[in-house]
């Protein structure tokens, strides 16, 4: 809608005289018009899917550093289950 108009005001007034000295209708209109694609380009960016951790700036260093940390807690979170697991089996019992 904003753009339609901004083209049938360019199409009317773009050459009409101007009454103090700046910018012309013309001109006027076409600051607006790339104002508003340049907004529109940027609301495209921030729609757009964040970035995984290969397409980051960080080093390789770090993100190793993050997939030792995150196996070292997921190691460290199963042997607190398994030795809070009670053993009541006949195996583990040695009467079979």
């Amino acid at each position: 809608m904003r753009r339609s108009l901004v083209l049938a005001l360019m199409i009317s007034m773009g050459h009409a005289s101007v009454a103090m000295a700046g910018e012309t209708l013309v001109q006027s209109g076409q600051r607006i018009i790339i104002r508003q694609l340049r907004a529109d380009s940027k609301a495209r960016k921030a729609e757009q899917a964040p970035g995984t951790l290969a397409q980051s700036g960080m080093r390789t260093r770090n993100k190793i550093l993050i997939g030792l940390g995150i196996a070292v807690a997921f190691a460290g979170v199963a042997l607190v289950i398994d030795g809070g697991v009670e053993d009541s089996t006949p195996s583990s019992r040695g009467e079979r």
